[in-house]
């Protein structure tokens, strides 16, 4: 045991002489206070320790326990014993813990294929008011995959994205795809609506259809890649959970060709699928992949399929590609 007694506070060093004192029966006190033929036999006995012990730590009780091998064994030990049942009765709490907590011995670092949903981090980076919650972010962003390239009218491609989230509001909803849609030629159009918002769950329903139909019209523009000859490139970027997706389509159209390339933060694939079949290209880790379409003619509709190598049911991201006149 170590006998350096620096270590213990001395307010927790004076409560606890108190307790040895207070415990200790009357032959114990007598042997370790003056033993036979001790270090006291020369010095006197009781508490009267020389006053040259006192430069140790400048209380003289302390000194003096710190003198005697029997003492302050006895007095270690009990202060050993005390701490120990102290620290079981009221376990001592991390700064950030109001109350005692069980954390696993070894902390395994966060895998692939334990991430449900990679794609959803691009929503928490939309221009909105507010943040939507995660569940609702999930709908509109399957409902807008499901709708993107499918669904030509913009209003009802907006209607449909959400509608499962408002049953029964269809007149309200059909009233809030115009004033969005006619935000994006007018800025400010939905500022009335949406101020002021802190949160959604807080929001009217009609603020909530706006937000929702606000992020439903924000992903059809980043899931759309529309090529032609007077735009034969179109780049994309999307925040994935293990970093920055981008995609680049390059169109020829003397060709008839169009390339795809793909920077993958992961593993992963892309697939084309066309009339004519599908198209893969993969890797295992994070870097470029490349895709070719041979066949892609003016009003040429196509989905690309995004995959990363994870475990577990992930659905792909899906983009739709429209070769325009």
């Amino acid at each position: 045991m170590n006998s350096n007694l620096d270590g213990v506070p001395q307010d927790v060093q004076h409560w606890l002489f108190g307790q040895l004192l207070g415990e200790a029966d009357a032959a114990d006190a007598a042997d370790a206070v003056d033993p036979p033929g001790g270090p006291m036999a020369a010095t006197g006995s009781g508490l009267d320790a020389p006053s040259a012990s006192f430069s140790q730590t400048g209380d003289p009780m302390l000194d003096f326990v710190d003198d005697l091998p029997v003492v302050r064994d006895r007095y270690l030990a009990i202060v050993q014993a005390r701490l120990m049942a102290e620290a079981e009765r009221r376990p001592p709490l991390f700064p950030w813990e109001s109350e005692v907590q069980d954390y696993p011995e070894v902390y395994d670092e966060p895998m692939v294929g334990q991430v449900p949903n990679p794609w959803l981090p691009q929503l928490g980076a939309l221009d909105l008011p507010t943040v939507l919650p995660e569940a609702v972010m999930a709908h509109v962003l399957e409902r807008c995959q499901t709708l993107v390239g499918q669904v030509t009218q913009k209003g009802r491609a907006l209607m449909e994205a959400v509608d499962a989230l408002f049953p029964g509001q269809e007149a309200l909803m059909n009233q809030m795809a115009g004033r969005v849609l006619l935000a994006t030629a007018r800025d400010g159009v939905m500022k009335k609506t949406l101020e002021p918002l802190d949160f959604y769950e807080g929001a009217t329903t009609e603020q909530q259809i706006a937000l929702t139909m606000l992020a439903a019209q924000r992903l059809f523009g980043s899931l759309s890649l529309e090529l032609g000859a007077r735009s034969p490139r179109c780049d994309r970027q999307w925040l994935t959970a293990f970093g920055v997706l981008t995609l680049r389509a390059v169109y020829d159209g003397d060709r008839g060709t169009l390339a795809i390339e793909g920077d993958l933060p992961c593993g992963g694939a892309l697939t084309l699928e066309t009339d004519g079949g599908s198209t893969v290209a993969q890797r295992t880790e994070a870097g470029p992949v490349v895709l070719q379409w041979t066949e892609a003619r003016p009003q040429a509709l196509a989905s690309l399929l995004v995959t990363f190598a994870v475990d577990g049911d992930v659905p792909p991201l899906r983009f739709a590609v429209t070769v325009k006149d």
